[in-house]
């Protein structure tokens, strides 16, 4: 994978398949591996975005939303969505609101690369503060 020097990823399971939903844990620690721990004191904010698909109905699922969002909730800057495969809307929505978060996060990285690194602690706490306030509204805005 080429993690090490991008900004964000997407990580996409079938609703239908509970297999492929327990490998998202996999890709998430071997993202983690490259990058580094994806917490809001992290050097550099990095945008998680997982996208729960299916093809057809929606009586097959196997993977409840509560455990999607279970994720989600524990990554400071996650966004997730569920769409069905063949809906063209779906897919280019997950993109927009992926580039939209990409930028807030970079906007909010070139906020604190300014402030004064004698104040650390506190930056740090803004920042988490700021991740999760992003990542809960990102969440909202899929609700």
């Amino acid at each position: 994978m080429a993690i090490r020097s991008c900004s964000c990823a997407v990580l996409v399971y079938d609703t239908t398949s509970r297999t492929s939903f327990n490998q998202l844990q996999d890709c998430i620690a071997r993202i983690q591996a490259i990058k580094g721990p994806l917490n809001a004191s992290s050097p550099k904010p990095f945008h998680l975005s997982l996208v729960g698909g299916r093809w057809g109905s929606k009586d097959r699922r196997e993977v409840s939303e509560g455990d999607a969002q279970n994720i989600a909730y524990s990554l400071p800057s996650c966004q997730l969505t569920e769409i069905a495969f063949d809906d063209d809307d779906g897919i280019r929505r997950v993109f927009m609101e992926l580039i939209e978060a990409v930028h807030e996060l970079r906007i909010e990285e070139e906020y604190y690369s300014k402030v004064d690194e004698s104040s650390n602690s506190s930056t740090s706490t803004k920042r988490r503060s700021t991740l999760r306030r992003l990542g809960r509204r990102l969440l909202r805005k899929q609700a």
